[in-house]
């Protein structure tokens, strides 16, 4: 955009804009720190872009997961489980981040992902709810359950890694429309004659894949756990991320390869 400014340092602007510079390839830096300002005083720092994904970060991006994929083929004990998102995906919504609203990006890498402990407990807060009637002190005493998530006294089984896009062309823009600000944060009455906020954030779009792994100790088998059986129905049915309960974060055409085999 032409009307927009880089506050930058000097020496970073200068790498950046030079013709001997080296362009960035990092999607968390440029979504989270290379923020535009713009000289009309009505606009505020916000997230304003769809962020498109670059061959060179797609490459990364290829790179990466053949080398996992590499490595996870040879478990005997693990699960691969690739998802297609059925609706938009938001991770880490509330994390800190310059702008109002955030996203969880692997900072190495720059992709969105979802880290491993989020999908362990998504999983295990699925299992209590459907199998036990959300009663975890029930659930707790289940052997396999206990085995699998562990318990006060010892460590579970299963190992949960941090989940990549198969494939991600660009971060899409929504929005929340809070109509009641200064009712939340000014403890104003909720009345209609306030004006809609609309805060943008950026979401990974419907039709995205992610790769799941899980790998067990030497003497588990995630079959004999039914383990693979709940995640693709929590995939489904409940889905990963923030406001799952409207509708974000559920996928489709789940399939679950286990015991090395692809």
């Amino acid at each position: 955009m032409s009307n927009a400014k880089h506050y930058l340092p000097c020496d970073t602007s200068e790498l950046l804009f030079s013709n001997s510079g080296m362009p960035i390839q990092n999607a968390s830096l440029k979504v989270e720190k290379y923020i535009r300002a713009y000289n009309d005083p009505n606009k505020k720092l916000k997230v304003a872009e769809v962020y498109e994904f670059n061959e060179a970060e797609k490459k990364l991006l290829k790179a990466l997961n053949d080398s996992r994929n590499a490595a996870f083929t040879k478990s005997e004990t693990g699960a691969t489980i690739i998802g297609t998102l059925g609706s938009r995906m938001v991770v880490g919504l509330g994390s800190a981040n310059v702008f109002e609203t955030g996203m969880i990006f692997h900072k190495p890498y720059g992709f969105p992902y979802i880290p491993g402990s989020s999908i362990k407990g998504a999983l295990r807060h699925f299992i209590i709810r459907e199998a036990f009637t959300s009663k975890e002190e029930l659930a707790n005493t289940n052997c396999d359950f206990s085995k699998a998530f562990g318990s006060e006294s010892s460590r579970g089984a299963l190992f949960f890694y941090d989940a990549y896009p198969k494939n991600i062309n660009q971060l899409e823009l929504d929005i929340l429309n809070p109509h009641f600000a200064d009712y939340y944060m000014n403890s104003q009455p909720p009345t209609d004659t306030y004006e809609p906020k609309f805060i943008k954030f950026h979401a990974v779009p419907a039709k995205t894949k992610f790769i799941f792994h899980i790998t067990g100790e030497t003497n588990v088998k995630i079959n004999d756990l039914s383990i693979l059986d709940w995640f693709k129905e929590m995939l489904k049915y409940s889905g990963l991320g923030a406001k799952t309960t409207v509708g974000y974060g559920w996928m489709q055409n789940v399939e679950g390869i286990s015991n090395g085999k692809r």
